[in-house]
């Protein structure tokens, strides 16, 4: 299966490293609670899976 998401995969680690240029104040306070390093990263709803957390 072709991997779709491929050609834009860069550019999301640009956003990210760019400090998510162009997002609303919800959505990064949205980011910021999902991947805040200080959580302990017990599962629970709403939170990202592994690979969504290191971008890739």
């Amino acid at each position: 299966m072709f991997n779709h998401f491929a050609r834009y995969k860069q550019a999301l680690a640009d956003w990210r490293r760019d400090g998510y240029p162009g997002a609303k104040p919800a959505t990064y306070q949205y980011i910021h609670f999902l991947s805040d390093p200080a959580d302990d990263q017990a599962a629970r709803e709403g939170t990202l899976w592994a690979h969504q957390r290191r971008g890739g």
